[in-house]
């Protein structure tokens, strides 16, 4: 099975707003990498503004670049989606720094479970 690959992106997001999601996905452990880029006009306080969650738990703060243009491939994470099954999300942690901020974000979910 392939992986999973997911991109998103949000302006100005809020607090909690989802920036990418993969939608409902089995349960399982699954290893997760995310890539995040600001764009447009960031101040400092978009450095590290993003989450990753599955559901509505949050699993951690990622690490994000506040330059413009940059990006940053975070460490991969091993999450664990319930029974039922869930999402897994990145979103803001806190309201950007303003109205042109662009937060945008890459989730690869290898799709064969972690045993």
């Amino acid at each position: 099975m392939s992986d999973l690959v997911v991109y998103g992106s949000a302006t100005d997001p809020a607090e909690g707003a989802s920036v990418a999601s993969t939608g409902t996905l089995p349960a399982g452990r699954y290893r997760v990498t995310v890539t995040t880029v600001t764009t447009g006009t960031v101040a400092a306080g978009d450095l590290n503004n993003v989450q990753l969650q599955v559901g509505s738990t949050v699993v951690g703060t990622l690490l994000q670049v506040a330059t413009a243009g940059s990006n940053f491939t975070n460490s991969p994470i091993e999450v664990n989606v319930p029974v039922g099954g869930a999402a897994i999300s990145v979103t803001a942690v806190a309201d950007a720094s303003g109205d042109s901020a662009v937060y945008n974000a890459q989730i690869v979910v290898h799709t064969e479970a972690v045993f």
